[in-house]
């Protein structure tokens, strides 16, 4: 099965690549052709997939589209790095599995290589002070360890990831056939129907129903939420199995920074603009007009909003762009939604075993108690691949949900490099809840406008937001070539544009 699954992940790969430029040359040929006009298109972010969706519109529509990308910081957004000592680490998006198949074309089109992440590791899985299970690096031995205490479930984790990758990795055929989707869950139920139940589910709930032990999904599972969502497992199955892929390798990062691919990717954009955008204004004519935080001002036929619509808590306006000259039934507020805040600690220092209930050296905790004080930490390796520092001690990266005191940082380590402390504080991921699921639209207003940071509510990854930038080019494409889509497996009216439903 791995061999059939290899063959047609090359086959999807080359599919794409020589059907790009095909498709290039035939659009353009056809929208001169047809007199139709170049195309202006604003994208507000420059993240992972705000970078991604400029880099498809680009190759499917050359020159017959101007793509101006508005980023207020540096380009990457959440997909970062963090300088420790002269040397960089991932403090964003960290990892990404072999499976994800847009990423390893970026690989392979910008000629990057992986780094292999080492799954030897000695890990402990604790409740506070009290450890509940802990590895020995050695896999066989690990392996007897694991049944015993959870009996064939860590067994079945990996065909079940496995499954859940197979199943969902349907979208990338279809979207080389151009199809687009006007909602996050048309997109995942186009790659299979049976994905309904897990929007609906949640996480816990599921496992158990498919003979996963209790305590292993209230260790296991729940370990992997807290270290990747810093959520639990009442969230929606689906989102559950997005960060339970993130726990089950073959996993890797790309070598010198995840950033890179972003990077590279936003050099297809005719500009790259450094300003915030305060406000999209609907004009008259169906373009739309961006207000930048420096007072400029640019007209687009199509916006591409690849930023979440986010609240941070009472009193705090969290990233939310302004609306202007909608009509009255457009209702951007009931998009807006609560980011779970995630902290990620870089200490140099030598590690206090015992402070984790540990005698022996260690390598990753996992910390499940409820409402406590930090959720993770774990050794790291810089973006070479490099986990040695002149100081001899390791960097470790500890996750929690608020800045972590310094008296804290004394218990948890013996001795520290003062220097070589630095904390990130992200807004990183949807608070998701619990279920049902129903995330933003991407068609926000018609396919004019589209909302490509919808996808997060579904499932946050890198991989995710790769999916949906390829969705939403595809979706501009098909606009302005008006094609509908081929048969795609999901229909669904689209979101309200001029009072009517598309």
């Amino acid at each position: 099965m791995d061999d059939i699954l290899k063959l047609l992940f090359v086959a999807v790969l080359l599919w794409n690549v020589e059907g790009r430029e095909q498709s290039s040359a035939e659009n353009t040929a056809q929208m001169k052709q047809r007199n139709i006009s170049p195309i202006r298109i604003g994208i507000i972010g420059g993240g992972i997939g705000g970078c991604a969706a400029s880099w498809f519109l680009r190759e499917a529509l050359d020159e017959q589209a101007e793509i101006v990308l508005f980023e207020k910081d540096k380009i990457g957004g959440r997909v970062a790095t963090v300088n420790i000592a002269g040397r960089e680490y991932e403090a964003g998006a960290s990892v990404f599995h072999e499976k994800n198949m847009i990423l390893q074309e970026f690989l392979k089109e910008f000629g990057l290589e992986s780094l292999t992440e080492d799954d030897s590791d000695i890990t402990v899985i604790s409740k506070g002070s009290e450890v509940l299970f802990k590895t020995t690096g050695w896999t066989i031995a690990d392996i007897a360890k694991s049944v015993w205490r959870y009996g064939l479930s860590p067994l079945k984790l990996g065909p079940w990831v496995d499954d859940y990758l197979t199943r969902f990795g349907k979208i990338y055929p279809l979207q080389a056939r151009n199809c687009s989707y006007l909602r996050p869950t048309d997109l995942i139920l186009a790659a299979d129907e049976k994905f309904g139940e897990m929007l609906q589910t949640p996480l816990r709930d599921r496992m158990l129903s498919e003979g996963f032990a209790e305590n292993f999904v209230d260790e296991i599972a729940a370990a992997a939420m807290r270290v990747n969502y810093n959520q639990r497992t009442s969230v929606p199955a689906f989102v559950g199995s997005v960060s339970l892929a993130g726990m089950k390798g073959p996993l890797h990062s790309v070598k010198g920074g995840n950033y890179q691919v972003a990077v590279r990717a936003c050099q297809s954009a005719s500009d790259v603009v450094l300003s915030s955008i305060t406000t999209i204004e609907s004009l008259p004519d169906g373009r739309f007009r961006l207000h930048t935080s420096t007072g400029g001002l640019e007209d687009f036929d199509y916006v591409i909003l690849a930023a979440p619509l986010r609240k941070d808590g009472a009193g705090s306006r969290g990233n939310i762009v302004a609306f202007d000259g909608f009509p009255s039934f457009f209702k951007p507020t009931e998009w807006i939604g609560a980011y779970q805040r995630t902290v990620a600690t870089f200490v140099e220092g030598e590690l206090n075993r015992t402070f984790f209930g540990s005698s022996t050296s260690l390598d990753a905790v996992f910390n499940i108690e409820d409402n406590g004080s930090w959720s993770s930490i774990g050794r790291q390796h810089d973006v070479l691949g490099d986990s040695s520092t002149s100081s001899g001690f390791p960097v470790w990266k500890i996750f929690s949900t608020d800045p972590l005191p310094g008296e804290l940082i004394s218990e948890m380590f013996l001795r520290t490099i003062t220097t070589s402390t630095t904390q990130v504080d992200w807004r990183a991921y949807p608070n998701y809840g619990e279920p049902p699921l129903h995330p933003p639209p991407f068609s926000l207003y018609g396919n004019n406008l589209i909302y490509l940071n919808a996808v997060e509510w579904a499932g946050s990854a890198m991989e995710m937001s790769l999916i949906a930038a390829k969705n939403a080019a595809l979706a501009i494409v098909n606009d302005v070539m008006g094609v509908d889509p081929e048969s795609c497996g999901v229909t669904a009216p689209s979101v309200v544009k001029d009072g009517q439903e598309l």
